[in-house]
């Protein structure tokens, strides 16, 4: 996880979010965690935890909620990191059109992982110099396919075919249906 990233690089990390952590993910000791409900007091509480934590930079994921309360505190730098369906779907209402519009138009810098999500931002009137693009991959030195189990690919009669596996939903948003083509 990104928090364990920075904090054993000795950096100091304050994480604000909406919903608890999973409780499958370790996250280290020293760092500080906050938890409010979408509201006018979860923004009170940020702007606390910023005025307290002096932080250098505040990042928010997801162009919603998280975004449009980050960029209502109106600290700066301020990144957004748009992850699919808070950009991509969001033209389809009015209101939520405005609302990412705001955000996008108050961050310093945007981050996202593909090209076309890059341009789905830009239709929102922001320039491309905003924008950098963090392709996600693998660290192949470290993570590669093992060799294939003979017996559970019998078991499964997938012998000699190529396997997928994909761990998305089934929205049509996700493209698994050009996944599997």
């Amino acid at each position: 996880m990104w928090i364990n990233f920075f904090v054993e690089r000795g950096h100091k990390v304050a994480w604000f979010s909406l919903t608890p952590p999973l409780k499958e993910i370790s996250l280290p000791e020293d760092f500080f965690y906050c938890q409010s409900k979408f509201s006018l007091l979860a923004l009170g509480k940020l702007k606390k935890l910023i005025s307290f934590f002096q932080p250098d930079i505040l990042h928010s994921h997801y162009v919603g909620h998280n975004g449009l309360i980050a960029a209502l505190t109106g600290f700066r730098p301020h990144i957004v990191t748009a992850w699919g369906s808070d950009i991509l779907i969001s033209g389809k209402n009015i209101f939520k059109r405005l609302c990412v519009s705001y955000i996008l138009k108050k961050a310093d810098l945007i981050t996202c992982d593909a090209d076309h999500m890059k341009s789905a931002i830009q239709s929102f009137g922001i320039s491309k110099e905003k924008i950098e693009i963090i392709y996600f991959g693998i660290d192949t030195k470290r993570f590669f396919p093992a060799p294939p189990e003979d017996k559970l690919l019998d078991i499964l009669k997938v012998k000699g075919h190529p396997i997928v596996i994909s761990l998305r939903s089934l929205d049509v948003i996700y493209g698994i249906e050009t996944l599997i083509k």
